[in-house]
């Protein structure tokens, strides 16, 4: 197998069958990171704001203070599960010998598949994409979690290009 596409949430590889997709554990724990790292700021910021803001910013604490403190516990409490209970298959198989993608254990035919799509969205920085299936009118999620990325073209057309083969494929 030769390395095809890879960035720091998954691994993509060619193969003679077609294209595995290996998911690295790293990407919803960097994601978890940022909603942590974005509450403790709400929190500082809802400290200062009940210090120096006046009786606006002690109308306004109480609010940042309690919500980043939720933000935080939850953002907490599901990054010691995730680091716990990962996904015991993470890999994706577009294998076109029997016209079947494998995801998660599920094995779910080509012919079932109406289109793979994604939806972007920019974040501190970078863009967070999620790519979805279309099975029999129902969306599926492709990946575990969102993919967050600095090269979203090259991500794009990495999606582009398995839908062209799922459509190839269906076809043939």
């Amino acid at each position: 197998m030769e390395e095809y596409y890879s960035n720091d949430s998954f691994t993509a590889f060619k193969s003679e069958n077609g294209i595995v997709i290996e998911e690295k554990k790293k990407g919803s724990i960097k994601m978890l990171v940022a909603i942590i790292g974005i509450g403790i700021l709400v929190l500082i910021g809802g400290f200062i704001t009940g210090l120096f803001g006046g009786n606006i910013g002690l109308a306004i604490a109480p609010f940042l203070i309690w919500g980043s403190a939720l933000v935080l516990v939850i953002a907490l409490i599901a990054f010691i599960l995730k680091l716990f209970i990962s996904p015991s298959n993470t890999k994706i198989t577009f294998d076109t010998t029997t016209n079947e993608l494998t995801l998660r254990g599920k094995v779910i035919p080509f012919g079932d598949i109406t289109q793979l799509s994604y939806q972007e969205q920019a974040m501190m920085g970078r863009t967070m994409i999620v790519a979805f299936l279309i099975v029999n009118g129902k969306k599926k999620s492709l990946f575990n979690t969102g993919i967050m990325t600095t090269d979203p073209i090259g991500m794009n057309n990495f999606i582009q290009e398995l839908n062209v083969l799922i459509q190839k494929e269906k076809s043939a």
